[in-house]
């Protein structure tokens, strides 16, 4: 155990000498860390923990394509759309938004999203307690309602179950609890993030009839049986429709994704965790080499970048020097000499 006390305050006292060494070390291990920390959140995301929504292989996203981009759905497309087709079920549309909560204790801003009667049953989740939105809750003078998640029902107003059919001021209105979902949920896969608030989408004004603001995301359910190649005929179908009662309109056509939006999201989050973490790996080799090159000017060649310091335990210093009959010097035994 003396042996090991002596090791480490020799170690130490050699890393303040050295304090180059010392901050590139650091930054090498913080690095290397936080890779193993990024790597295991994203395998635990995509591998590990369960999607969040039952049965995803049915879900999927309907997009609008025109020649030169793709892009989210318009208000009147969405409109046009309906609420199912032959192969699809539960056509649902949302966007993200921010809302400021005034009510009761200190003004709090949160993320929130607007979205479509048929958005929790899209993705088959219940509420925790109380209910979603009804269809009728589209509609203006009917959407005086709102739906909290479980962090916000904990953070603001305590857990109290007796919140469901109060009023709360959302952005200036006041606005009836009607639900609160369960622990966990996330709807974030649309628009990534984490969301407190869900309010009835209205498509009225003049986004009723807008075909160029493309600001919906929507998604759907495959009916059981029905197919991929059978829902993107049927859009075909209903876009072509759309296009011969829209004279003018840029030439969209409907497109369905197959793949969990989840997934697409998750594949996203590691490209860009990978591209931070090569900029930063890039960065630190950069602070490495300028640290390398002010050791090298100041005469210090006892440890340079690249060139580890051999070990040099101070017990085995004692040893050598007793042998040769002298004293541990304080440079050899790194200043733990008598």
């Amino acid at each position: 155990m003396q042996t090991l006390i002596q090791d480490l305050q020799y170690g130490i006292r050699m890393l303040i000498r050295k304090p180059g060494f010392t901050a590139v070390a650091v930054v090498t291990l913080a690095l290397g860390i936080g890779a193993n920390t990024m790597i295991f959140s994203v395998v635990n995301a995509v591998l590990l923990s369960p999607l969040p929504c039952p049965d995803p292989a049915r879900l999927v996203r309907i997009g609008e394509s025109h020649p030169q981009y793709k892009a989210n759905f318009t208000y009147a497309s969405f409109l046009d759309l309906g609420g199912e087709t032959e192969s699809l079920e539960n056509i649902a549309a949302s966007r993200f938004w921010s809302d400021n909560l005034t009510d009761g204790g200190e003004p709090e801003q949160v993320s929130s999203m607007r979205v479509s009667a048929n958005f929790f049953p899209a993705l088959s989740v219940a509420p925790q307690l109380g209910r979603t939105f009804l269809a009728e809750e589209d509609q203006p003078g009917r959407d005086n309602v709102v739906v909290i998640s479980h962090a916000l029902w904990q953070r603001r107003y305590g857990g109290d179950e007796k919140l469901i059919g109060k009023t709360i001021k959302v952005s200036g209105i006041d606005r009836t609890v009607i639900g609160v979902m369960p622990r966990g949920f996330q709807s974030g896969f649309l628009f990534p993030g984490q969301y407190d608030l869900w309010v009835p989408l209205l498509a009225g004004g003049s986004l009723r009839d807008n075909r160029r603001s493309h600001l919906l995301a929507v998604i759907a359910r495959l009916k059981p049986g029905a197919t991929i190649t059978q829902a993107q005929a049927e859009l075909t179908t209903v876009m072509n429709r759309i296009e011969a009662q829209n004279p003018g309109v840029d030439d969209p056509d409907l497109g369905v994704n197959g793949r969990s939006d989840a997934t697409r999201v998750a594949r996203a989050l590691v490209r860009s965790r990978l591209c931070a973490f090569d900029r930063l790996r890039k960065r630190s080799q950069s602070t490495a080499r300028a640290l390398g090159g002010a050791r090298k000017r100041d005469g210090d060649t006892t440890c340079s970048w690249g060139k580890p310091m051999a070990h040099r335990s101070p017990v085995a210093d004692r040893e050598r020097a007793a042998r040769a009959g002298g004293r541990c010097s304080r440079v050899a035994a790194g200043g733990l000499g008598r």
